[in-house]
């Protein structure tokens, strides 16, 4: 390996490298520090066919390998390593991610994995249970298939076949969904055309290895060149760069209304997409981006969504930019009402909105707060943003390798780029405004159908009956004897204990440990646990109890929870509004958010999370008593938010999602937050707010709120700061949690609930006092709201 670059991307933080001398696989290697060793291995994988092939693939990886005939085998080791990995299929490339705790596990994982990859079994007993066969009782089944079968409903993916095909045409890989489709992989994909794709695209010329943490370099050198050397013999004497074929640009503008099936009829979607830019423009591609959050955080967020609270033409927009060889913008409409879907473009191209003037202070605001948030990125998503940069380069970065250390350096060093953007005048986000959206376009009218979703049912029931007849008591035994012996042929072999052995490590020496202390701060008002990280931000957890809350008052949590950001707000005596107090929370650089639990646990919890530059810690308290204590519960904003809340529970086409669910109704209580935190259930509780509020009811709706923010402010709290400086010696900081209590802390014995059914307890960790007499409905009532 050869190593023809090494950017800095901050002060001891590096990203080196490297390409092989003997074919052209791509090492980029991190210095981060930390206990994990990430690593992705990417390959560019195109297709011209909606068999899934690439998908499929994926899935054989984990059935076992050359040296390692194992079903599961290299999930196991990199488990066993105190790791993890998994794989992915995307529009243009298949990638694996893994990691290890210390190097010394990292180099136990590594060869297994190479092995996996490029010298995979690709058994035709794999390919019936993990991608598609018929099993004994005439059903369609398989891992993949049943994956692509609960998402047959997502109206994205269904969207993206058609908008691709109407882009690209029917013979672009551009526009073929990789994932596969139900008659793809029922008609087309087989283990043959696996293997044949698995020869063409996986070896070392169509391959990028991207690793950070701490490891000895020199090892990993070594160890990349005894891979290649083993497998070198894999690269085919013919590879063309995928994805080299010309794109076409729009020659006019096209309109196409489509029917998706759909268990609900009240909201549709309307895209509108367009070819522009190149995926080498990287400057341009990230001023599209900066213009695109200036358009959707104001000029069209006031005219679709705030422009008529009670009837807004949508519920949410998005631009987004998908890079490649020409970049594809896609503007986005959720959650249209049905009798409006008809006026979207009409409004989107309005003089309010083609005439607008480009409110330079926001677009800084924007930019300052893209370059915040890639110092946000350098410390907690670090691989994922280098991966990302890796993939980017490898599919669009010149062939040139003189030329190919410049292209990863400007994908990497983002802020350089904002820093430019930062100095550009008025007229040239004008220029770029007119230059995108002046352009020729595809406007793509989505309305749901449920007699479409009751159709595809009913002709489903209808083909497997069909077949079941067709084969007969013989025909389905046969099947059944087939996928019976799929099952032991794919079992038939385990790995021995030497097996595991020699792949796992004995010992954690090698693991690059964080610099951590925890202080507990005493006599303080509350309970202040100060955790001590080397980290440029501080942040907060403010962590409430819950479980003494009655269940007709945390029925508004998760309301609560989205008004905390997007209402008016009273600061200083001045009142100010949603769009003026978001504007301040980014100028002020603050990182907010609510989450039920911790990582997903102990949901009778729920967090404020705050994150701000280390040296600004005094602004955590003083936006926690905002949250907590000037927030306006206005009509308008109430409205908004539930109306927010309404449309996202239509994921219920989402089989995956739905399937969570009803396991969650089996776990857990009904009266526990993980229910109560479920946009889905909740669904018919926010119908009836919005009711109420057009019904005006809007002082009980109010009161209900306000009822449930003292009760939370007046529940068990903890508090968890984590960053550079120890507060235990700052008592002029104690004051300004006051808003916070009302009687000192009481230390109990801690019990975890986390809502589950039959689980008893009654600790508390933190404060107790009495909370304000609440008024709201009886249990009774308010659970009609949810039926």
């Amino acid at each position: 390996m050869k190593l023809i670059g090494k950017i800095e991307l901050k002060k001891n933080l590096y990203v080196d490298y490297y390409t092989s001398q003997h074919s052209k696989l791509k090492l980029i290697v991190t210095n981060n520090k930390g206990p994990f060793i990430d690593a992705s291995i990417i390959f560019i994988t195109e297709t011209m066919s909606n068999a899934g092939i690439p998908h499929a693939l994926e899935h054989l990886i984990f059935m076992g390998s050359r040296k390692h005939p194992f079903k599961g085998f290299v999930s196991s080791i990199t488990n066993l390593n105190f790791g993890y990995i998994n794989g992915k299929t995307t529009r243009d490339h298949t990638i694996y991610n893994f990691n290890a705790a210390g190097s010394n596990a990292f180099f136990k994982c590594f060869p297994v994995i190479i092995d996996h990859l490029l010298c995979p079994q690709l058994l035709p007993s794999q390919f019936l249970t993990e991608v598609y066969t018929v099993d004994g009782e005439g059903q369609d089944i398989g891992v993949m298939y049943s994956e692509i079968k609960a998402k047959c409903f997502d109206t994205e993916i269904l969207l993206s076949i058609i908008v691709s095909e109407m882009l690209y045409g029917k013979n672009s890989p551009f526009g073929k969904f990789t994932g596969g489709t139900i008659d793809g992989i029922t008609e087309l994909c087989n283990i043959d055309e696996v293997k044949s794709y698995h020869r063409k695209n996986y070896h070392f010329n169509n391959m990028v290895i991207t690793i950070s943490g701490s490891l000895d370099t020199e090892r990993l050198i070594t160890e990349i060149g005894k891979i290649e050397k083993e497998y070198y013999y894999l690269i085919p004497n013919n590879f063309p760069r995928p994805f080299s074929y010309n794109i076409s640009n729009i020659n006019c503008n096209k309109f196409s209304t489509i029917c998706y099936p759909s268990n609900e009829e009240e909201f549709g979607i309307v895209q509108l997409v367009y070819l522009t830019s190149s995926g080498q423009n990287l400057e341009q591609n990230l001023a599209l981006n900066i213009l695109f959050n200036y358009l959707c955080d104001g000029p069209l967020k006031q005219e679709f969504i705030e422009t008529s609270p009670n009837q807004p033409y949508a519920n949410s927009i998005n631009i987004s930019l998908l890079e490649q060889k020409i970049c594809e913008i896609t503007v986005l409409f959720e959650g249209v009402p049905f009798d409006k879907l008809f006026y979207i473009k009409d409004r989107f191209f309005s003089p309010k909105i083609t005439n607008h003037i480009i409110d330079m202070e926001k677009i800084i605001f924007s930019i300052d707060k893209r370059l915040n948030h890639f110092k946000i990125v350098l410390e907690n998503n670090l691989h994922n943003f280098v991966k990302d940069c890796a993939i980017g380069h490898q599919l669009f970065g010149p062939v040139d390798v003189n030329a190919q250390e410049r292209d990863l350096r400007l994908r990497l060093l983002e802020p350089i780029h904002l820093e430019r953007l930062r100095e550009k005048p008025q007229n040239f986000w004008h220029n770029l405004y007119k230059q995108t959206f002046y352009a020729n376009f595809i406007c793509i009218i989505g309305k749901p159908s449920k007699v479409l979703a009751r159709n595809y049912a009913e002709a489903e029931r209808k083909r497997i009956d069909a077949r079941i007849k067709e084969l007969g008591p013989q025909g389905l035994a046969i099947k059944r004897r087939i996928l019976n012996d799929a099952l032991k042929q794919n079992t038939s072999i385990e790995p021995t204990e030497e097996d595991y052995n020699k792949n796992i490590v004995k010992s954690l020496e090698s693991v690059t440990l964080f610099k951590y202390s925890t202080n507990v701060i005493m006599n303080w008002p509350l309970k202040i646990i100060w955790n001590e990280l080397d980290t440029e931000f501080c942040q907060v957890k403010i962590l409430f109890d819950t479980e003494n809350i009655p269940k007709k008052s945390r029925m508004f949590l998760m309301l609560w929870s989205q008004l905390m950001f997007k209402s008016c707000t009273i600061i200083n005596n001045e009142k100010l509004t949603t769009e003026e107090f978001e504007n301040k929370l980014d100028s002020d650089g603050i990182n907010y958010s609510t989450t039920f639990g911790i990582n997903e646990l102990y949901t009778k919890f729920i967090s404020i999370n705050i994150r701000v530059k280390g040296n600004d810690y005094i602004k955590i308290s003083e936006y926690a008593k905002i949250f907590l204590t000037n927030i306006v519960y206005d009509r308008d904003s109430i409205l908004n938010c539930c109306q927010h809340l309404e449309y996202a529970s239509n994921n219920i086409n989402d089989g995956a999602i739905l399937t969570n669910i009803l396991t969650d109704l089996m776990i857990y209580d009904e009266s526990s937050n993980d229910l109560i935190s479920n946009t889905i259930l909740l669904k018919k509780f926010h119908q009836s707010i919005i009711k109420d509020l057009n019904e005006e009811k809007v002082e009980y709706v109010q009161q209900c709120l306000k009822n449930l923010n003292d009760e939370i402010r007046s529940s068990n709290v903890n508090i968890h700061f984590i960053g550079k400086k120890n507060m235990d010696h700052e008592k002029s900081l104690e004051k300004d949690w006051l808003f916070l209590t009302n009687k000192p802390p009481e230390l109990h014995k801690t019990f975890w609930r986390n809502g589950r059914k039959n689980s008893s307890g009654q600790g508390k960790y933190g404060q107790t006092f009495a909370g304000p007499p609440i008024e709201l409905e009886s249990d009774d009532q308010m659970n009609l709201r949810m039926i």
